[in-house]
């Protein structure tokens, strides 16, 4: 991850996001996390930041990915507002989620 904000930094938004999505599907097929998981997050805020740096038809792209990231907060916040507390098992504290 620290070498696509590397890339992103550099303006080489192609290359952090070839990275970052190869990472986040391979941690999806071999079940590391399930889609729709609070560690995957930062993976598409990276990949919203480097399809905005490619502009263009990339735009609506960026938007799936923030909508997603979104999305997955949503569900985790209503799941801990329901279950009256987070599952120890995430990887992502409460101060990145924040």
């Amino acid at each position: 991850m620290m070498l696509a904000k590397r890339y992103i930094i550099d303006d080489n938004f192609q290359e952090a996001h070839k990275i970052v999505f190869e990472l986040m599907r391979k941690k999806i097929n071999d079940k590391v996390f399930v889609e729709g998981s609070m560690e995957l997050l930062p993976p598409h805020f990276i990949l919203a930041e480097a399809n905005i740096g490619m502009g263009g038809a990339k735009l609506k792209k960026a938007e799936t990915f923030l909508v997603a990231a979104y999305w997955n907060l949503l569900k985790f916040t209503s799941d801990k507002d329901e279950k009256g507390g987070a599952s120890d098992e995430t990887l992502v504290d409460a101060k990145e989620i924040e």
